[in-house]
Parts: structure tokens; sequence; C-alpha cells
């Protein structure tokens, strides 16, 4: 996720995440209830026909987001997409929740009831989240904060950047909160605050073990969707083949106006990069639908009962979805080259990033969140680069805090501190990295550039390569490892 792109865009992402999933919502509600009247087989009463609305509006476009970043796709579209992707099947969650939870007897309440049901579950659930995320960062950097660790800390970092999301959903389910919208915004708070406070090691873990687990998943989702069709009682007859045509056709409809009303909406009040035509047929084609559908559609088997609904529900979303992850999604690069989806330098949408605002409203919400971010960041986010002291062959462990206080007493090779004219070229291309990962036993730290050999401390200038060090010094290939 491109976070700049992301944040610039939050105000187009919340329309389309909030206001365009309930119109989306309302829009197969009203159709298929409609429908389901003059139908001869299968009928859904509103709270019905308002559930699957909810739960069919979960958008999932995992396959179009893997290819954006294969085409290099415009940083303003995918975040777009994405945002949408990832905020909407929170609003899904909630309305469907209050929806299930009209169906039972227990319900009692009038009409602003449910209205001040979600509000609650869905803004508490949001500031539950990000509160648990900012206090993870808080204890990163209070107990792991120094410029110095060893390297067992790693796996240290990496267990309370697994653990802690989880924890959130246990916790925000114990309070009747969603779970799943808790652990959401709890993972955006902790990547734009804790994150930061890790070591680079810590990091490169973290994210490979996040896009280990989330590819894997991503898989096992297409597996439990051609799985499910032969998994569960399926209501074919009760449904009718009216409702099973007509369906895919109110969904399709649903999004189209659904993203073509936000858009116009959008573009009005857009003082640069309004959302182009093809911009927008792209937003539209990438509305697959994948695993929160299933999910609630799953659940909806248990909760709406009457004449089989809920299974109808189910068989349904997992018609929809085959459609669109697995035809759909085979002419998605043909589609997508059509459009022209990649990023064009200069273009208005690259200018966007620099310096234009979405809506003349956001201006003044922007300033106020920024403002409370760079509070938060000064508090919470800790400054400078976190390193690892190495340890030797012999076991002996390198701190590189105590290697800062002995710099004036290390040899530095006078030729190195010389001016770039009287260096030679090799003087300058020492720039060793922590970020480049070394299976050797050199201490290396992008703050001290410091190189050390069994018996010497090398302080180094940027921009040096490390080969050139061994060529300066005559190491020999021992020496080096």
């Amino acid at each position: 996720m491109h976070k700049r792109s992301f944040f610039k865009n939050i105000g187009s992402i919340l329309m389309f995440a909030v206001f365009g999933t309930f119109l989306a919502t309302v829009i197969t509600a009203v159709f298929l209830f409609l429908v389901s009247l003059f139908a001869v087989d299968g009928s859904y009463t509103f709270k019905e026909s308002f559930a699957f609305g909810a739960l069919i509006s979960a958008t999932d476009p995992v396959t179009v987001l893997a290819i954006f970043k294969q085409m290099n796709a415009d940083r303003n579209l995918y975040s777009l997409i994405f945002g949408e992707s990832i905020l909407n099947d929170a609003i899904s969650i909630v309305l469907y929740k209050t929806v299930a939870s009209m169906e039972t007897e227990t319900y009692e309440g009038g009409f602003f009831t449910p209205i001040g049901s979600f509000m609650l579950e869905f803004f508490g659930s949001v500031l539950l989240g990000f509160l648990i995320g900012i206090v993870c960062a808080i204890i990163l950097k209070k107990y792991f904060g120094s410029t110095s660790r060893n390297s067992d800390q790693e796996s240290t970092e990496t267990t309370m950047m697994i653990l802690i999301p989880w924890v959130s959903y246990l916790v925000g389910e114990g309070f009747k909160l969603s779970g799943i919208v808790v652990i959401l915004f709890c993972g955006i708070s902790m990547s734009k605050y804790a994150l930061p406070n890790l070591s680079q090691p810590g990091k490169r873990l973290t994210q490979k073990l996040y896009l280990t687990l989330s590819s894997t998943f991503e898989h096992l989702v297409f597996l439990f969707i051609g799985i499910g069709f032969f998994s569960f009682d399926h209501q074919w007859r009760k449904m009718g083949v009216f409702i099973f045509i007509i369906t895919p056709i109110i969904i399709t409809f649903a999004r189209f106006s659904q993203v073509k009303l936000i858009c116009k909406l959008l573009n009005k009040f857009r003082r640069k990069g309004t959302i182009t035509d093809s911009h927008q047929n792209v937003i539209i084609y990438s509305g697959f639908r994948g695993a929160m559908a299933f999910a609630l559609a799953t659940h909806a088997t248990k909760t709406f009962l009457r004449n089989d609904a809920g299974s109808q529900m189910l068989t349904l979303t997992l018609v929809y979805a085959a459609l669109t992850i697995f035809i759909l999604g085979t002419f998605l690069i043909p589609i997508l080259d059509y459009y022209d989806v990649t990023a064009k330098t200069g273009s208005v949408s690259e200018l966007d990033e620099k310096k234009s605002d979405e809506l003349y409203f956001w201006d003044r919400v922007k300033e106020y969140f920024k403002t409370c971010d760079e509070i938060l960041t000064k508090l919470i986010v800790r400054e400078g680069e976190i390193v690892f002291a190495a340890t030797s062959n012999q076991g002996e462990d390198n701190n590189l805090s105590q290697i800062k206080k002995d710099e004036d007493t290390l040899e530095t090779p006078s030729r190195i501190n010389e001016s770039p004219e009287k260096a030679k070229p090799q003087d300058n291309a020492i720039n060793l990295m922590l970020n480049k990962e070394s299976d050797d036993n050199k201490v290396i730290s992008k703050n001290l550039n410091v190189v050390q050999t069994e018996d010497k401390h090398f302080v180094l200038d940027d921009g040096v390569q490390k080969d050139d060090v061994f060529k300066a010094y005559d190491l020999t290939s021992d020496e080096q490892n």
C-alpha cells in the first residue's frame, strides 16, 4: 500500500466505502425485494433483501490489485480500489449484523434503533482498534526503543506485530463490537505508528511474514469458494430460475450506479485530478466478490431460516463470486490494457499527489488530522534507525552503541576522509547499509558506517561499495568471511 496516496485520497475512499457501500446495499435490497414480489419461485422479505444487499456489497479485488502492482498502475486509482475494499468490508459487516439482529425474536426497537446500533458499533470499533495500535507503538518505543538492540529481540518485535492485532480482535468481540473492524483499524494504526519503531531486520521479517500469510489466505479463499459449491445444500429449486438470473444483473447495476454517482459527486468538488471515465470503468469492473461476502453468506444460513432464505443467499453469493473471479478475472488483463491504467509521469494523477486536494470540505479536515498525526508521531514514533549488534565467530557480542562511543579511538584510514577530489574511486564507493542483509561477520550500520575485521575497526564515509573495502585493504577471502 502506498501510504501517502492512501491518506491523500482518504476523503474519496471514505465516500466509496461508507456512502457507496450503503448506496449499493439499498439499491440491491430494493430491486431484489421488488423482483421477488413478482417471482413465481422464491421470495424475500425486505429485511432478508437488505441483509443480502449488505453482504454482497463487500468487494474483494485481490486479483485486480495483484495485477496493478505488476503493471505499475496509477497510484491514486490503486489507492481508491484498495481503500474501498478494506473499508467497505467493515461497513458491510456492521450493516449485516444490524439487520441480522433485527431478525431475532428478542429484537425490540423503532426505526432509529438500528441506525444508532450501526453508528455505535462501527465508530466504537474504529476507536478501539486505533487505540490498541497506539498502545502497541508506545510499548515498542518505550521497552524496545534503544538505538542498539540484541539480535534475539527481532523475534520479539515480530511476535508483537502478529499477536497484537489478534488480541484486538478478541477485545472487540468481548466488548460486543465488530472484531474484524477493530483488527482492521488496529492494523492501519500499527502500520502508521508501530512499524517505524521496529528495527530494519524486524521490519523485513514482519513484512515477509505478513506477505506470506496474506498470499496463503488469498489462495485459500479461492479454494473454499470452489469447495463451497459441493459442500453446502443449495436451494436451487426454492430460489427459482428467475431469481437466479436477475440477481447478478441487480448486483452489477448497483455497483455501476454506486461508482458513477459517487464519482460524479467527487469530481464536482475536486480541484485537480478528477476520476476519469476510464478509471471509473476500472473501479466498476474491479468489484469482485470474495472472502467477506462468502463468510457473511455462510452466517446467513443460520440466521435467516424462513423458506431457507439464508441458504439461497449463500447460493447466489457463490454464483456471483465465481462469475466475477473465474470469468471476469479471465479478461482482466486485456481490460486493464484497454483502459491503460499505468502511471504516467507528469499526468494530472501524478501531479495531484503533490499539489491538489480532493474536496474543499476535506481541506480543513486533512489539516486537522495532519496536525494530530504530527503530534502522535513526535510522541510515539522513535527517531533514527534501530540497529542490531552483530555477533563474532568467537561468539562475542559487539555493541554498536559502544562502538559509537569509541569512534575517536578507532583506526580511521586517512584517505577515506580526504576530499572527493583527492580520494581514490574505490574510497568513495563504500556504503554499508543495514537494510542489505549480510551473511558475513561485519558490523553494518547505516548511521555509523563501521566495518569491523578481526582486529581492526574502520569508520567510513558515505557513498562506497563493500567490495572496495576489501580491495583497498587487501583483505583475503578468509578475512572477509
